[in-house]
């Protein structure tokens, strides 16, 4: 079952209704939270004097959401396309650049076969 996300809003509606005396039970109970999601909030708020999510390990995301479905629309299109076809065609769908260009240097190429041997085809 995955978690709901507390706003902001009702995370400081929480630490106020707290200030007046509403006991955790109480003000889960009003707004449809287990009474531990209240008293870690009000603990953490009692810590660190603020109600934001700290930031979260991983790697920053390159795409956005929006690009992310550009990318598997085109991918359910045509399924065994290289990357470098799938970042062309993704640019010409968005009408942009998308994250992962900014990441290429700038001496790279236009053409991906530049400096590449021609396999010669076996002769029958």
């Amino acid at each position: 079952m995955a978690r709901r996300r507390l706003s902001e809003a009702i995370r400081w509606q929480i630490i106020g209704m707290h200030a007046t005396g509403a006991s955790f039970k109480a003000i889960g109970r009003q707004l449809g939270y287990h009474y531990t999601v209240i008293s870690r909030l009000v603990r953490k708020h009692r810590q660190t004097g603020a109600v934001k999510d700290r930031p979260q390990s991983g790697r920053p995301r390159v795409t956005s959401e929006r690009e992310d479905r550009a990318l598997l629309r085109i991918i359910r299109r045509e399924p065994f396309s290289t990357s470098t076809v799938l970042k062309r065609a993704q640019e010409k769908t968005l009408g942009m650049v998308s994250g992962t260009a900014k990441m290429e240097p700038e001496n790279v190429e236009e053409d991906p076969l530049v400096g590449r041997k021609q396999i010669p085809s076996p002769c029958h």
